[in-house]
């Protein structure tokens, strides 16, 4: 299995169309040499979650990616509706506080 070049980094990043970003992160592993996600050391994250009555990022990522639920980490906030972060929460009733997410 090849190693990536000293100082090189992966990150993913969750977006409305997450399908081809994952189709584009296959591409670009297999590029690399990876014949799977588990070679790579990563994990997923999305510490706040809106739109989440359908299922979450999270969860379509695992599938999506076939990456197992341990190369993820849950999220720090879920809410249903799907808006921003700062609305969803203010119609949830809750507060969203920054210093409560650890960073992995």
């Amino acid at each position: 299995m090849p190693s990536p070049p000293s100082g090189f980094s992966l990150r993913l990043a969750s977006v409305d169309d997450a399908p081809i970003v994952v189709a584009h992160r296959r591409a670009m592993f297999a590029a690399m040499g990876y014949r799977d996600n588990a070679a790579l050391d990563a994990i997923y994250w999305k510490p706040i979650q809106t739109g989440a009555v359908e299922g979450t990022d999270r969860q379509q990522v695992i599938s999506w990616a076939g990456i197992s639920p341990e190369q993820t980490l849950l999220e720090a906030y879920i809410f249903d509706d799907p808006v921003s972060p700062h609305l969803a929460a203010e119609r949830a009733g809750k507060k969203i506080r920054l210093d409560a997410i650890a960073l992995p």
